[in-house]
């Protein structure tokens, strides 16, 4: 979220500035920066983005190689996962803490395309 915020200078009476506030929304709010333009804010924005998309795949890759380590002789693809887990329950036990919430969304799509709900 950008916010624009109009002020009246106190070391210059009679002038008026304006400052961009930017916040991260997602989760708990939080402050990213101030920034003088629109693109100057936007580009705070960007950074905080890409950041974290990066991190997001570069997190989702870990634990897709953790999957594919555990379920080897499953054959690859997007329900491997998911008919590992069917086989092989005790994998849930194996998967790191930084991947358990992927891990359940997983599960949690594969039982409901197949139309099962475990």
């Amino acid at each position: 979220m950008i916010v624009r915020v109009s002020y009246q200078r106190t070391d210059k009476p009679g002038a008026s500035g304006s400052a961009l506030f930017v916040f991260d929304l997602r989760g708990e709010p939080a402050f990213i920066g101030s920034a003088a333009t629109n693109e100057e804010a936007r580009k705070l924005i960007d950074g905080v983005l890409g950041a974290g998309a990066a991190a997001e795949e570069k997190l989702s890759n870990e634990c897709n190689d953790i999957y594919a380590e555990l379920c080897k002789g499953f054959k690859p693809g997007p329900d491997m996962l998911g008919r590992c887990s069917d086989k092989r329950p005790a994998i849930a036990d194996k998967i790191p803490p930084k991947c358990i919430a992927d891990f359940q969304t997983n599960i949690e799509n594969y039982h409901e395309a197949v139309g099962g709900g475990k």
